[in-house]
């Protein structure tokens, strides 16, 4: 109380009425702190400052003197000293304060709850139980192995050590584990893709083959039918040009044409029979009769193959028991799929063991069986307050078989998963500064890219970024302040700058050398052309107010946005006449399978490897990915105060991971939608409020922020 009664006398601030922050001291003695001597000073009128050199102390109203009157009044509260001797008065209080508050909290907390005035410092090693004197001499009279608290506390923490360092270990292995798996399996899946798209290019090849051969056919026999009754039709044709041109004579000169002539021209008035309607009709009869038809064989019915997924195990599965996996289809129902001699058939192909990339991923097999990490770290905390060395150590209890851990439900004999932690990682992000030497390495900035140019009539505002080429060789940025998309190149001289006609929002690659951008408030999607220079080829007119776009080809859009309701639409790129129709929106999403709105508003999205729609909903504060049949595969949305702050661009990693920008950074979660760690934050000084989010081939992350650059960061894994 003496040190708070001393702060609120002598060393508070007549202004903030707070501790003074770098006291500065005037020449009437008064001091205040240096933030609220200079708001004060702006505060008061420039004339009237400059007028008389100085300004009214705030306490006594002396004219004070500033001892630089020529610099700018908003410079003068850096001319006056600081009282460095306060300053060490004010923390040297603080601390002692701090040691105060410390002292009484320990002594409350170490009180024994037998002898109220007595404190615990005794361990009793045969009744593991912290006591104090008292309970020594009385209640433990009879224990053999009684030492201070702070002999078995000493030991305690170097036990702690050794177990947090084989966590640490063990977490370091699993990680770099799961890397290789992952990134094996994703070769594993290319390679099966490769495999299928060969396969059924061999079937297309076979199936346009037949398509010409029966073409030819078809072209073949209507050549003989035309040969047929082309001379009948040729003679017919001369034998009508030639009556119409008698006829057309007649009826124009009837009354002037001699009797002669007449008998010239019909000798036998008009003969039918001469004109051969007879064997016209005859012919058109016959051509009438024909039919042409294709007879279809058989229905075809295309099975490529099938993809086999297989299972490779330290220790047999009992071919009693196999083993059994529940997995959430596409659809939504769930299959139960068996592990019987460790293979299941899912849908195609066949991997022999020497094509598997998994191969050799496995931990390194030993004679004796490995340890557990349980059993690994057991040492260190069965018996940490034991005394003798040689004490053999409590077995670690195990948890029975019939008891079922908390987390994910998995039929089966298969390792449970533990409990979302998302929640806890993601306060991590907040507002702690990186404490971690890992944390800390966990990116590196490695250049930015300045995105002014000397046409930009104001401060650049980047939305989106996305990166074209190898490397980054193309950096396109959409710029709302200017109305006008940018590109960047590895040549500086062949940066270009393309106004749009309307304040662009994000971009989407379509092909190496095209992108689409959307206009949400004009409504409109524009096509450019991205090889130097900037070049637009098309202008679309859209039904909605689009703003997030991804591509999933070169001729289909994912669109975010609309306000009625807010939607995710999938739209086909080039209708008739190239404007948006609703017959051109193939699919649509907005509302739940029970009615609920889905979105709020979906300013971002993205399409992964997999074809699911990621969307970054701003005024939801969520991630939401969609199949692209609508259905819901996972919705990241914590709750508060561990909530995403205006979560903007989103894009996926080369192994599934998800990062999104907030207005705190950059966040990576798991590809299954659960937080998996920070990667770049505002609070670390890397970045501030990001919008744009992209990364390249070869892993390098671009970030747009507010200081009108684009920031390259590579991750250190």
């Amino acid at each position: 109380m003496a040190g708070k009664g001393m702060e609120e006398e002598f060393l508070t601030c007549s202004i903030c009425f707070d501790v003074y922050k770098e006291p500065k001291t005037l020449t009437c003695l008064h001091r205040f702190c240096g933030k609220c001597l200079h708001n004060y000073i702006t505060s008061q009128k420039k004339s009237a400052l400059q007028k008389v050199n100085g300004f009214p102390c705030p306490v006594c109203r002396e004219i004070i003197k500033v001892p630089d009157p020529g610099k700018d009044p908003s410079e003068w509260s850096d001319s006056f000293k600081t009282d460095f001797h306060l300053t060490n008065l004010i923390q040297f209080v603080e601390k002692k304060r701090t040691t105060t508050v410390r002292a009484e909290r320990s002594s409350h907390t170490n009180a024994c709850n037998v002898h109220k005035d007595k404190e615990l410092d005794l361990y009793c090693v045969d009744c593991q139980s912290i006591i104090c004197h008292l309970c020594a001499g009385i209640n433990h009279r009879g224990c053999s192995d009684v030492v201070t608290l702070k002999e078995v506390a000493s030991k305690q923490r170097v036990a702690i050590e050794k177990a947090l360092k084989c966590v640490e270990k063990e977490i370091n292995e699993i990680n770099l584990i799961r890397e290789k798996t992952l990134n094996a399996f994703e070769k594993q899946k290319s390679n099966a893709e490769v495999h299928i798209m060969k396969c059924a290019e061999e079937w297309r090849s076979a199936i346009d083959k037949e398509e010409k051969r029966l073409i030819k056919i078809l072209e073949d026999q209507c050549e003989k039918v035309y040969n047929k009754i082309t001379p009948q039709l040729l003679d017919f044709d001369l034998k009508i040009s030639t009556f119409s041109e008698k006829s057309n004579i007649f009826r124009k000169n009837h009354n002037e044409v001699s009797d002669f002539e007449v008998m010239s021209m019909f000798p036998k008035g008009v003969d039918f029979q001469a004109l051969g309607f007879h064997s016209y009709e005859k012919v058109v009869a016959n051509i009438k009769q024909l039919e042409i038809n294709f007879k279809q064989t058989y229905k075809p019915e295309v099975k490529l193959g099938a993809v086999v997924f297989s299972t490779h195990q330290e220790s047999p599965t009992s071919p009693s028991n196999p083993q059994k996996i529940e997995i959430l289809s596409e659809s939504g129902t769930n299959m139960v799929y068996t592990l019987e001699n460790h293979e299941s058939v899912l849908y195609s192909s066949d991997i022999s063991q020497k094509d598997n990339p998994f191969h050799g991923l496995e931990r390194p097999a030993s004679n004796s069986p490995r340890k557990s990490f349980r059993e690994k770290i057991s040492k260190f905390i069965s018996s940490p307050f034991s005394q003798n060395e040689d004490r053999p150590s409590s077995e670690a209890k195990k948890p029975s078989p019939s008891q079922k851990p908390t987390g994910a439900k998995i039929k089966g004999n298969v390792s449970w998963i533990p409990e979302d932690k998302s929640q806890e990682n993601s306060n991590r992000f907040m507002n702690k500064p990186s404490t971690s030497s890992e944390d800390e390495n966990a990116v590196e900035k490695i250049r930015t890219i300045s995105t002014r140019f000397r046409d930009d009539s104001v401060d650049p505002k980047l939305r989106d970024v996305i990166v074209l080429g190898h490397g980054g060789s193309t950096v396109v940025v959409t710029d709302w302040a200017n109305e006008c998309v940018k590109a960047f190149y590895v040549r500086r001289d062949k940066n270009s700058r393309l106004e749009v006609g309307g304040k662009p929002w994000s971009i989407a690659q379509l092909s190496d050398v095209s992108t689409a951008v959307s206009l949400p408030l004009s409504k409109q999607i524009c096509i450019l052309k991205v090889s130097p220079p900037l070049m637009m080829q098309k202008s679309f007119v859209s039904a909605k107010n689009y703003s997030g776009l991804a591509s999933l080809n070169s001729r289909m859009l994912v669109a975010s946005g609309g306000n009625d309701p807010p939607c995710v639409d999938i739209i086909n790129l080039y209708g008739e006449y190239y404007v948006f129709e609703i017959d051109q929106i193939l699919r649509s999403f907005s509302l739940s399978a029970t009615g609920a709105p889905l979105f709020l508003y979906p300013s971002y999205v993205c399409v992964t490897p997999s074809l699911f729609i990621l969307v970054s909903d701003k005024k939801q504060e969520a991630v939401i990915c969609l199949s692209h049949t609508g259905e819901v595969k996972f919705k990241f949305h914590p709750k508060p105060p561990r909530n995403l702050q205006e979560p903007c661009g989103i894009c996926t990693t080369p192994s599934g991971h998800v990062m999104v920008a907030e207005s705190r950074g950059l966040l990576q979660l798991t590809p299954m939608g659960q937080m998996d760690r920070p990667l770049i934050r505002r609070i670390d000084g890397y970045v501030n409020n990001p919008k744009g989010v992209a990364i390249d081939a070869d892993g390098l992350i671009y970030l747009t922020t507010d200081e009108q650059e684009v920031a390259v960061f590579k991750l250190n894994l």
